[in-house]
């Protein structure tokens, strides 16, 4: 009882290490020093969400739960798995880079063995409706990029505007890489909790270039993109609130509008 919600609670700290790991390298680069006390701040306040997760694990684990078998399994991922992952950024060996007590991190097999598969029925629900939101919100992300590129970028008419345009597309960037590094961590652990291949199948990888804002998002009838396709979680099926929301709603009007303009009206 109430395990559904401390799976719930441990998949947020997980986000927000992922979150974190980003931030931190950003506030290294950038060598402000508020940035990095702030930083300092979060690991103090991950850490005391780490230390109450692993304290309540027993609860839903079991006496014989020990922490020392996330460090076990942290040794099954592979070494090149961050390298290969455009996404996320590297940790610094800090509250980030400490596993949390999830089943997909500490093990199917050991849990089926104590009977406790409905944990791992739960973190992949779970996983399921994180990476929908991961989904959606990379959707909407494009979209506000798209927009910008269209409303901001394309019409700066003095330097000034054109670094503010430029400046509210990194912050996009940036947004889409959380985003995509919280799904490709979703996505690798569904596969940790033995989730069959229709799953996957269905949530597929994503890469850097499925990030990218063509021509072919607003207009896929333009000149000279006839060919191009778009990345496959616009066509997936993916429970959302994208008719509420405004961005979107005038990037649909927008694209309906260019349709039409190629389509019945001379160039």
């Amino acid at each position: 009882r109430g395990s559904a919600t401390w799976l719930a609670k441990a998949l947020k700290v997980e986000e927000a290490q992922i979150m974190l790991a980003i931030d931190a390298c950003q506030a290294n680069t950038s060598g402000m020093e508020n940035q990095q006390l702030s930083i300092a701040r979060r690991w103090d306040r991950l850490q005391s969400q780490l230390d109450g997760l692993v304290v309540s694990a027993a609860k839903f684990l079991g006496e014989d739960w020990e922490d020392e078998m996330l460090m076990e399994t942290a040794l099954d991922i592979p070494q090149d798995y961050e390298i290969e992952n455009p996404f996320v950024l590297p940790t610094q060996g800090n509250a980030e880079s400490i596993l949390p007590p999830l089943p997909s991190y500490i093990g199917v097999d050991w849990l089926r063995e104590l009977g406790l598969e409905i944990l791992v029925d739960q973190e992949l629900s779970l996983r399921q409706g994180q990476a929908n939101d991961c989904l959606h919100k990379i959707r909407l992300a494009l979209v506000d990029k798209s927009m910008i590129f269209w409303q901001d970028v394309r019409h700066a008419q003095n330097y000034n505007l054109t670094t503010w345009a430029w400046g509210q597309i990194a912050s996009m960037d940036l947004t889409l890489n959380r985003h995509a590094s919280l799904y490709h961590r979703c996505r690798w652990q569904m596969a940790a909790l033995g989730t069959n291949a229709d799953i996957l199948i269905q949530y597929q990888e994503l890469h850097a270039s499925d990030l990218s804002v063509t021509t072919a998002i607003s207009n896929p009838n333009a000149r000279g993109h006839h060919d191009d396709r778009l990345a496959w979680f616009w066509t997936m099926d993916v429970p959302c609130d994208t008719d509420r929301n405004d961005w979107m709603s005038e990037c649909m009007c927008y694209t309906s509008f260019r349709n039409f303009h190629s389509t019945y009206l001379p160039t």
